[in-house]
């Protein structure tokens, strides 16, 4: 293997997790406001 070939895959690897963290993130966002609009509703209520 040569040196940038290994770079390319660290950079692959990287891309890869960076984006499984953003959709994780972006699902962790989703459910926290789903959860503060259910409470909020049963506060107002």
């Amino acid at each position: 293997m040569r040196y940038e070939e290994i770079i390319s895959i660290q950079d692959r690897l990287l891309v890869f997790c960076i984006n499984r963290v953003c959709s994780i993130m972006h699902c962790l966002q989703v459910v926290i406001a789903i959860v503060l609009y259910s409470f909020g509703k049963i506060s107002v209520e």
